[in-house]
């Protein structure tokens, strides 16, 4: 298993960031930069996370947690040492953070929930998943329409609908206020609500 970070080489200053901030946790991660798409940011995301699962699948790794430069780490994190994973081991991915705008179940602990999991800032991949997830980009149909659409969009579309992908009921990896290169404004202003179910569309 490995902790990946997606930074960006004319960000450097989100790279220092988050390599202080993980390190101050005890989280020793591997960062890979990326380049920002200068015709359009969301095919640059796009092409990071899968650069990030090839790199999983190329080290032969169990799992791979995916961060980007802009995690916060909450204090609660301490409690996911101790709590059981969803459906005692049943799970393809875990999102530490994200948005839900469709609810499908709670995991008996009632510490995971399924459903329409937006935000890709924090998630850990089985192995087994690397190959379904890097096989459907090889193989999609009108792939620069897919990058285009960005990231989520294709984890919500093609993957959660097949797959047991969970999201963290409390939010241990949120992300904090920052302009968003992808969105091109910035977001997550301080008070910003993180609630599972508050069902928000960002």
């Amino acid at each position: 298993q490995e902790v990946v970070v997606i930074c960006l080489h004319e960000r450097p200053e989100r790279t220092t960031y988050v390599s202080q901030h993980l390190t101050s946790h005890g989280i020793p991660h591997s960062v890979l930069l990326n380049h920002i798409h200068k015709e359009d940011t969301k095919v640059g995301c796009f092409r990071s996370h899968i650069n990030a699962i090839r790199y999983a699948q190329d080290k032969n790794l169990s799992s791979v947690l995916i961060l980007e430069d802009d995690v916060l780490i909450r204090e609660n994190i301490r409690e996911l040492a101790t709590i059981p994973f969803p459906s005692h081991g049943k799970w393809d991915i875990l999102y530490f953070g994200g948005i839900l705008t469709k609810y499908d179940g709670i995991d008996e602990s009632r510490k995971w929930v399924k459903g329409t999991i937006w935000c890709n800032h924090a998630y850990l991949v089985k192995q087994h998943m690397y190959e379904p997830i890097l096989a459907l980009v090889d193989t999609f149909p009108d792939l620069p329409d897919l990058e285009r659409r960005n990231i989520d969009y294709m984890f919500t579309e093609y993957i959660q609908p097949k797959y047991q992908c969970w999201l963290a009921n409390e939010e241990y990896i949120i992300q904090k206020e920052g302009y968003s290169e992808v969105d091109g404004r910035v977001k997550w202003k301080a008070g910003f609500d993180w609630s599972t179910f508050s069902m928000k569309v960002v």
